[in-house]
């Protein structure tokens, strides 16, 4: 009995393949514009709010401090000056840096968008900084993921909070692995700074569950009118994690044919 369970259970959990990278939804259109982000459940992974596993956002969230130079491509997040960055990083992030067409410096204007604060915690806006990102490719971030669990899925989510400005939209937000093996894109963005659309910073999210090197690309649009953007806005992004739903569906089938099995031999 002890070996039939055993293959079973064996064959069961290598069904729980890896898909790599994928959008949350459908991949249209923004998946929030929440700025209670601390509470959010909608798009929630884990029930506790976004940002339970770590975060970052650009700015020190006091909005008075206009354009503030930093070290620009290739800078390492968690190296730059906490009067510049908001952050915690998750242990299994371990390098993120800022993307070869994002630019020098970090806004941090009082019209940017107001989102929760974590300096406060307590549901308090804040207004959020963020780094441009100009070019058609748009290499915004470069990050690695390390030690994710087996079976766990990591949510990230990003953020664009210059809704006030023309250059708000994100036009296709892609995250690829670094390679080139793998990649998901969200599409059919409106533009938050349109007067058909200003509720609040838009939100995207995707879903990686494997270790490797990834590359966020946020490219401009490239498509023309007053709905392009010659420039996209960056606030930050946001990292949860679960174990995968098929996982833990097939530990619970898997473990009632246990019990099923084990009645069966006792009888």
């Amino acid at each position: 009995m002890k070996k039939t369970v055993g293959i079973m259970l064996g064959l069961g959990l290598a069904c729980a393949s890896h898909a790599g990278i994928t959008t949350y939804g459908d991949g249209t259109g923004y998946d929030s514009q929440t700025r209670d982000w601390m509470t959010e459940t909608g798009v929630d992974i884990d029930s506790n709010g976004l940002g339970t596993d770590g975060y970052f956002f650009f700015g020190d969230f006091d909005g008075v401090g206009g354009n503030l130079t930093y070290g620009g491509v290739g800078s390492e997040l968690s190296a730059i000056a906490s009067t510049l960055m908001t952050d915690v990083y998750p242990s299994y992030i371990s390098t993120a840096t800022i993307g070869a067409h994002a630019n020098t410096k970090i806004g941090n204007w009082p019209g940017y968008e107001a989102i929760d604060n974590p300096l406060v915690g307590d549901g308090t806006d804040g207004v959020c900084g963020n780094i441009t990102v100009n070019n058609a490719v748009g290499e915004a971030l470069d990050f690695s993921v390390s030690g994710l669990g087996v079976d766990e899925i990591l949510r990230v989510g990003i953020v664009t909070v210059l809704n006030d400005d023309t250059r708000a939209r994100f036009d296709t937000p892609t995250i690829s692995m670094t390679d080139g093996t793998d990649t998901a894109t969200v599409t059919d963005l409106p533009n938050l700074s349109s007067s058909e659309d200003t509720t609040g910073p838009g939100w995207v999210f995707f879903d990686i569950d494997t270790d490797g090197d990834y590359t966020l690309l946020l490219p401009q649009g490239t498509s023309g009118g007053t709905d392009n953007s010659t420039a996209v806005g960056f606030g930050g992004m946001t990292f949860d994690t679960i174990p995968e739903p098929a996982t833990l569906g097939l530990v619970a089938v898997f473990g009632g044919a246990v019990l099923f099995i084990r009645r069966r031999f006792m009888l």
